[in-house]
């Protein structure tokens, strides 16, 4: 019941002021304004917990704490959008509280069995990352203006009261959507992995992956979720990782999912960005069926999976790239900024390097985007082919890097990411510098 709970919370609420009506002529003394929220329902999907509403309530009035004082404005549809009765306040600044959608149960002048309907989490709470915004939210009312304001809710789970916090205003819909992902990495080398989380429970050739999923909306970064976590100081990294996320059910969002596998560079272990995926709305990213998106790095799995990326070598080249000959000088166009854009000019090269696997002529088309003024920079980026020496191999691969002036010309530091898809190195994915000098 509603007077049997207590509710502990930062509320965080999106403010959109709208001026609606003006007075003319002050009030005696107390000059008001008034406050109007409009809930926007979020219906989240179900995932680790049970999101459906209760079908059985009914949202009749709204229960709002501003400065510790409780207000009762009720709740009407117009338009198709729900909205509150406005609530008058003393111009100046406040401080909502809490907010929450409210069902009578039918006994409108008995508030002690009423019940919670939908709600908004508390800042620092377990759901508040699912709305947009969160309270407690100072609020300034000015003299003889309306004010409407917007706030997401979920569907009140009664279980796990202590997980929301609580304010009412335009309500933003929304549903919770999920997506699980486990993957498996093929050691090429256990040796090499000596020293890294991986060894931590001794080392297999078919490891469980450690990676971390970089999330998106609309550009969005909404958070980097790994699948490491600790118990009782000991590091695992077996269960799936699963990531709930929140989308607008009016409005169309573009997701992306950004797969990053910890691997060795170089001397170092890091994570590597191997893949990326982009969905809208209620899509689900490919998964077998079984609501988990697998995938393995490397070859030492045979069973069928949703993703499979070519084997993993750490070998981050750095060597040197000769210029041989220019092949096509490029299309050129002057921007209205002042820069020089240069695009698809090609070349051939040969490249120096400490591998054979990396050493042999390459194939650039590179694009150029040149500053107007000395000592004229420049950003560098575009494709490459690498023809193995000795007809062992074909890499493609694609690179950017900035250009600086040097006493003798020019000088191009270029980091590359490539695969292998010809003979002896097909199958292989590196990352590697070149430096290249003109």
């Amino acid at each position: 019941m509603l007077n049997k709970i207590k509710f502990i919370g930062i509320i965080f609420l999106s403010i959109l002021l709208l001026t609606n009506c003006k007075k003319e002529d002050k009030q005696d003394q107390v000059q008001l304004g008034e406050l109007v929220f409009a809930p926007i329902e979020i219906t989240p999907e179900k995932g680790v917990w049970n999101w459906e509403c209760d079908l059985d309530l009914s949202v009749v009035y709204a229960l709002v704490i501003i400065d510790g004082k409780e207000y009762y404005p009720l709740t009407f549809v117009l338009d198709g959008k729900l909205y509150t009765q406005a609530i008058k306040l003393k111009a100046g600044a406040h401080v909502l509280e809490y907010f929450a959608l409210m069902d009578d149960m039918g006994t409108p002048e008995d508030k002690i069995d009423d019940e919670i309907v939908k709600a908004t989490p508390i800042e620092a709470s377990e759901f508040a990352r699912y709305v947009e915004y969160i309270l407690p939210k100072p609020l300034k009312i000015v003299a003889f203006q309306k004010f409407e304001l917007k706030i997401d809710v979920l569907c009140y789970i009664k279980s796990v009261y202590e997980y929301f916090g609580f304010v009412w205003f335009e309500v933003n819909e929304m549903t919770i959507r999920e997506q699980c992902f486990f993957g498996d990495f093929c050691l090429p080398h256990l040796d090499d992995y000596e020293g890294s989380l991986y060894a931590l429970n001794g080392l297999l050739v078919d490891e469980v992956a450690i990676f971390m999923i970089r999330a998106f909306r609309n550009d969005e970064v909404l958070g980097k979720f790994y699948n490491t976590y600790e118990v009782e100081e000991e590091l695992l990294f077996k269960e799936p990782l699963c990531i709930q996320y929140s989308d607008r059910d009016k409005a169309e969002d573009l997701f992306k999912f950004e797969l990053w596998i910890y691997v060795k560079v170089g001397e170092d272990f890091e994570y590597v960005l191997f893949h990326t995926w982009e969905f809208t709305d209620d899509e689900k990213i490919e998964n077998g069926g079984d609501g988990v998106v697998e995938f393995v790095l490397g070859d030492c799995v045979y069973s069928p999976t949703d993703f499979l990326f070519h084997p993993y070598i750490n070998q981050y080249f750095i060597g040197t790239s000769i210029w041989v000959e220019d092949i096509y000088l490029g299309d050129t166009t002057y921007l209205p900024t002042g820069q020089m854009l240069i695009e698809n000019q090609t070349s051939e090269w040969y490249d120096e390097a400490t591998d054979w696997r990396v050493t042999g002529t390459t194939f650039w088309t590179i694009n150029w985007l040149i500053e107007p003024d000395p000592p004229f920079t420049a950003e560098v980026s575009g494709t490459t082919e690498l023809f193995v020496d000795g007809d062992r191999g074909k890499w493609e691969m694609s690179w950017h890097g900035p250009m600086v002036p040097t006493a003798d010309g020019f000088l191009i530091e270029v980091h590359a990411v490539g695969i292998g898809v010809e003979g002896e190195v097909m199958g292989l994915f590196a990352e590697w510098n070149y430096t290249m000098n003109f």
